[in-house]
């Protein structure tokens, strides 16, 4: 057992021989522990997939936070990495574990990388998994007059 003068080392935290205090190594970002005996950095956990672990995060502190909205978190996410969807897809729900939670956008919309979908403007139409508002313009000759078209066939003769 590792100790620092006879108490035990802090959840959170390593205690290699000769600690001063039970908080003196954090687990680094990216890794947690609920142990009270851990001596090295190794011994600290990888953040599970679909969270991110801030330093010295525990399984029941406030430094191990669910994956946000529009982002992905595979194991061994630190609190300050943003692994955004890409434009074109987004995650509309929290603790997506990786690429493959960001859905297509929808029809009709458009998705910046790392942000909900937003309206397709006028004079544009928007097929699914459109990733910029000026992507599929109208062509010329023909308009648009409304948000959200979905397909090109919604493009109308001037």
């Amino acid at each position: 057992m590792v100790t620092y003068k006879g108490y035990h080392c802090s959840p959170g935290y390593y205690c290699p021989a000769g600690s001063i205090s039970p908080t003196w190594r954090a687990c680094p970002e990216g890794t947690y522990s609920d142990s009270y005996e851990i001596f090295d950095a190794s011994q600290c956990l990888i953040c599970p997939a679909g969270l991110k672990c801030a330093i010295a995060s525990t399984s029941s502190n406030n430094l191990m936070t669910n994956c946000p909205n529009n982002q992905y978190c595979p194991p061994g996410t630190g609190a300050s990495k943003i692994n955004y969807c890409p434009s074109g897809t987004y995650a509309p729900y929290t603790n997506s574990k990786s690429l493959d939670d960001c859905i297509p956008c929808p029809y009709g919309f458009y998705c910046l990388s790392g942000q909900d979908p937003a309206d397709c403007p006028k004079g544009y139409y928007c097929p699914k998994g459109t990733r910029l508002a000026t992507e599929f313009p109208c062509p010329s000759g023909f308009y648009i007059d409304t948000l959200n078209a979905k397909v090109k066939g919604e493009c109308k003769p001037c």
